[in-house]
């Protein structure tokens, strides 16, 4: 990953939205191919056709969906002739995660169980973390509740002991792109009211 690209290589999976960079890699560790002058035609599958010498190729789709993306690989060299070929894999695009919103009352008793419900705008599965800070302190970084989400909804039962502030965390990432979104709730005077740090939801 560098700056916000990603760099596909086996997933098959992407997110809509998401700078992405394709490549193609010829293995050649002694070098003989680095002055053979390829033409790469890239097929994104979505109507789009890229063609020239570069060896990858930089797209975003913006619609979820399942795509062919291809590669031809052209050359005027016959002993090269070998090297040149159509390359093809199946793609999946998702949704980015773009929103969490808590679903339910904003007011809760300490000492009791509560139910928070919280909905995640975008494609399913995604790795969920979650904490709650006591008095909005910084989270040590190795403090997490990892969770597996394979729907929209979030549940957790949560009891609050005392009397106080509360900042409760959320960061997700989906195993195919790294992308996170925050969102931090606040609670005070024995009841917890909820706040995004946005105002609406934050993603990094």
């Amino acid at each position: 990953m560098e700056g916000n690209s990603t760099y596909f290589r086996d997933s098959g999976k992407l997110a809509s939205y998401i700078p992405t960079v394709v490549s193609f890699e010829l293995f050649d560790p002694r070098h003989n191919l680095h002055s053979v002058p390829f033409i790469y035609t890239w097929d994104l599958g979505n109507g789009e056709v890229r063609k020239g010498p570069e060896s990858f190729v930089e797209c975003n789709y913006t619609f979820p969906g399942n795509y062919t993306f291809q590669l031809s690989i052209e050359t005027n060299t016959p002993q090269h002739s070998r090297m040149t070929g159509l390359y093809s894999v199946d793609l999946t695009v998702l949704d980015a995660i773009k929103s969490v919103e808590l679903q339910g009352p904003s007011i809760y008793n300490v000492d009791q169980s509560s139910s928070l419900s919280f909905h995640v705008g975008g494609s399913p599965p995604v790795w969920l973390c979650w904490r709650v800070l006591s008095e909005c302190q910084s989270p040590s970084p190795t403090s997490c509740n990892l969770v597996r989400l394979y729907g929209n909804t979030f549940n957790l039962n949560y009891t609050f002991r005392s009397v106080g502030t509360y900042c409760f965390d959320l960061n997700m990432a989906d195993m195919n792109y790294l992308s996170f979104t925050e969102i931090e709730l606040h609670a005070k005077d024995a009841s917890l009211t909820l706040q995004d740090n946005s105002p609406a939801s934050k993603t990094n």
